[in-house]
C-alpha cells in the first residue's frame, strides 16, 4: 500500500475525539515521565545529611530505573492502541487510510 497523503482528511467526530485522547496521554506521560524522575532526587537533597545518607542507601534505584524507562513504551503501547481501535471502525476509505498511517508510524 502507498503512503496516503494526511491533507485536508475530514475526521468524524471520535476521530478528532481519539486525537485528542492520544494528545492527552502523550501529555500525560510527559509529566509522568518529569515525576518519576525527578521525585527520588529532590527527596535526596532535602533534609538533614542522615536522611540523605539513609535514602541514598535504601532506595530501590534497580526498580526505580525500570519504572522510568518503561513509560516510554507503555505509552507507545497505549498509541498504538488508540489507532488500532479507530482502524476497526473505519474499514475504508481516507479516514482508514489516516488512521492505518497513524498505526504505521506508531510502530515504527
Amino acid at each position: 500500500m502507498s503512503r496516503p497523503t494526511l491533507r485536508n482528511v475530514p475526521l468524524d467526530r471520535c476521530c478528532r475525539d481519539t486525537l485528542r485522547a492520544m494528545h492527552q496521554l502523550r501529555e500525560t506521560s510527559t509529566a509522568l515521565n518529569i515525576a518519576v524522575a525527578a521525585g527520588p532526587l529532590v527527596t535526596l537533597i532535602s533534609g538533614n545529611p542522615a536522611a540523605i545518607i539513609r535514602n541514598l542507601v535504601q532506595r530501590d534505584w534497580d526498580t526505580w530505573a525500570r519504572a522510568t524507562a518503561g513509560i516510554g513504551p507503555m505509552t507507545r503501547h497505549a498509541l498504538i492502541n488508540h489507532a488500532a481501535k479507530e482502524l476497526l471502525f473505519h474499514y475504508s476509505g481516507d479516514v482508514h487510510d489516516f488512521w492505518y498511517a497513524m498505526h504505521d508510524i506508531l510502530n515504527r
